[in-house]
């Protein structure tokens, strides 16, 4: 097995599923896990599971899943826009320490002669 793989016992709706992930995506699938079984028991406790039934849980589930997924897709992902505001941060940042490195301060010149 690859140095980057493991096997974990996964709980679901009350079993357990043998899986092999990537050691990296072990933090991200037990956290999925608990989310499916936190709806599933909320929905098990405020519908009568022996009246709805299981197969009807499972999808009122995948049903809630899927409208969240759904709107967090339509407010959309700001991250590219915070990534290329840090890289501007950064280069900014690196332009002001190179020109105090280099004593080129022009900048300040130029704040002295407006006060």
């Amino acid at each position: 097995m690859d140095d980057n793989k493991i096997k974990i016992n996964l709980y679901l709706n009350e079993q357990y599923y043998p899986m092999t992930i990537n050691r990296d995506e072990e933090e991200d699938v037990r956290a999925a896990a608990k989310k499916v079984n936190d709806y599933l028991s909320s929905a098990k406790q405020y519908f009568d599971n022996g009246e709805l039934g299981e197969n009807r849980l499972l999808t009122m589930v995948s049903f809630q899943f899927a409208l969240s997924y759904i709107r967090a897709e339509q407010k959309g992902d700001t991250t590219p826009c915070i990534d290329k505001i840090k890289e501007w941060d950064s280069l900014l940042e690196n332009k002001l320490l190179a020109d105090y490195t280099d004593n080129n301060l022009a900048f300040l010149d130029n704040k002295d002669k407006e006060g």
